[in-house]
This record gives C-alpha cells, sequence and structure tokens, in this order.
C-alpha cells in the first residue's frame, strides 16, 4: 500500500495525503487512508525512533540545532502538537 510504503520512508500523514491528493485522490479518501493506517501506528514512536536514530548525534539542547531537527520533521509532515 502506498501509505505504507511512504511511512516507511519516514514521510508524515499530512505529506502523504498531500501527495495522494497530487496522484488525483480526492482529500476525503486520501484523509481516510492515512488515518486508517495512522491509527495502527504510534506517530509519537516514529519521532522517537528518528530522533535516536537520525538525529542521535545532534545536540538538542542548542536551541539552533533543536529548532533545525523540529523544523526538519514538521517538513516531513509530522505533527508535533
Amino acid at each position: 500500500e502506498y501509505v505504507q510504503r511512504q511511512q516507511m520512508r519516514k514521510i508524515g500523514p499530512r505529506v502523504i495525503v498531500l501527495k495522494l491528493m497530487a496522484k488525483g485522490i480526492p482529500q476525503e479518501e486520501a484523509n481516510r487512508a492515512v488515518e486508517t493506517y495512522f491509527e495502527q501506528t504510534d506517530q509519537k514512536g516514529v519521532i522517537l525512533q528518528m530522533l535516536l536514530n537520525k538525529y542521535r548525534s545532534k545536540n538538542l539542547q542548542d536551541y539552533h540545532i533543536k529548532h533545525k531537527v523540529i523544523s526538519s520533521l514538521i517538513r516531513k509532515g509530522y505533527d508535533l502538537g
């Protein structure tokens, strides 16, 4: 499934919906597909794994580095709120 492949690439739900809509899928259907898949996965767990793996060498106490990491996660489509 497309949604699962995108999530495996560490793409967040908002970006996946936008990609599905770019492929011509109506927004309601795209939202439903993403919600169905992401109900089964833990977004916080995915974000935590990314922080532990990809960003482990970063000093997240530094404001500028922390801001860059957060911006990167938002660009990938994760909701940090």
